[in-house]
C-alpha cells in the first residue's frame, strides 16, 4: 500500500474539488435548452457588416447619455451644472470615442489638448 503524505492528500482533494467545480457547470450548460446566439446584430445574413447611420447613432448616443446623466443628478452623484457640462462636451465632440474613432481620440479637425 502506498503511503500518502498530508501534502499529497490535500493536493488530490483540491484537484478533485476543482474538477467537480468545473465539470458540474459545464454539464449543466451543455444540457441547457436555451437557444444559442447565431450572429451579431451588426452583420447581415451574408456576414457583411451593416452600414451605420451616423446621424441616428449620434442622436441615440446623446439621448442615452442624457438619461444616464439625469439619473446621476437624481442620485446626487452629479450636480445639474456638471451634467450640463458633460452633455455640452459630448455635443461638441470633445469626448471622443464616436463612430470610427478609438475611445478618447478627438474628432478629425478638432484641436487636441497639449500634454501638461
Amino acid at each position: 500500500m502506498v503511503k500518502l503524505s498530508k501534502k499529497m492528500v490535500v493536493t488530490l482533494g483540491a484537484s478533485g474539488v476543482l474538477a467537480l467545480g468545473i465539470a458540474a457547470p459545464v454539464a449543466a450548460w451543455a444540457a441547457d435548452g436555451t437557444p444559442k446566439p447565431t450572429g451579431s446584430a451588426s452583420t447581415t445574413e451574408s456576414g457583411k457588416p451593416q452600414p451605420r447611420e451616423h446621424g441616428k447613432s449620434d442622436v441615440d448616443r446623446t439621448a442615452k447619455l442624457k438619461e444616464r446623466l439625469d439619473a446621476a443628478v437624481k442620485a446626487g452623484k452629479l450636480t445639474q451644472a456638471e451634467a450640463d457640462a458633460v452633455l455640452k462636451a459630448a455635443k461638441l465632440g470633445l469626448l471622443g470615442g464616436g463612430p470610427g474613432r478609438p475611445h478618447g481620440t478627438p474628432p478629425s479637425g478638432a484641436p487636441s489638448a497639449p500634454a501638461k
